[in-house]
């Protein structure tokens, strides 16, 4: 039995990872229920307003198996700002970071970890990547 594996995106799709299927918002809102094994999302989270972070969590678990598993990336405020005010990135680099691919908000790791647990997902793994990226990958243990 094929892994199905989707790496969702609101605007326009990045070639970011193999072995992946891409698949906008308004086709994976159309999915079965407990259809999908795998899921990345890549500044998603941050191109959604917050009110509606919640609710995208929510359907994310509805499609995932039991056992199946969420990848988020995505840029962290707290560690973005620190490289901001030290002057460790330069201003170009965070322009592109802050403002592009439609992001609407930025949220920090661990809101991010406290909003998957709400939902009953078990934390794998959590640790920051390049000083101001964090990558999360999360499971989903039950379907309640």
């Amino acid at each position: 039995m094929k892994i199905k594996k989707y790496f969702l995106y609101n605007n326009e799709p990045i070639n970011l990872i193999k072995d992946f299927e891409y698949c906008s918002i308004k086709k994976f809102i159309k999915l079965k229920s407990q259809s999908l094994d795998e899921i990345f999302i890549a500044d998603l989270l941050d191109n959604i307003p917050i009110s509606q972070k919640d609710e995208l969590i929510k359907d994310i678990k509805d499609k995932l198996k039991i056992g199946g598993i969420l990848y988020i990336q995505s840029l962290d405020r707290y560690a973005s700002s620190a490289a901001i005010l030290n002057k460790q990135v330069d201003n170009n680099f965070i322009n592109t970071l802050l403002f592009s691919n439609g992001r609407k908000t930025i949220s920090s790791m661990s809101e991010i970890i406290e909003l998957l647990k709400k939902h009953k997902f078990a934390v794998d793994q959590s640790k920051f990547i390049n000083g101001i990226q964090y990558f999360i990958k999360a499971q989903v243990i039950n379907n309640e």
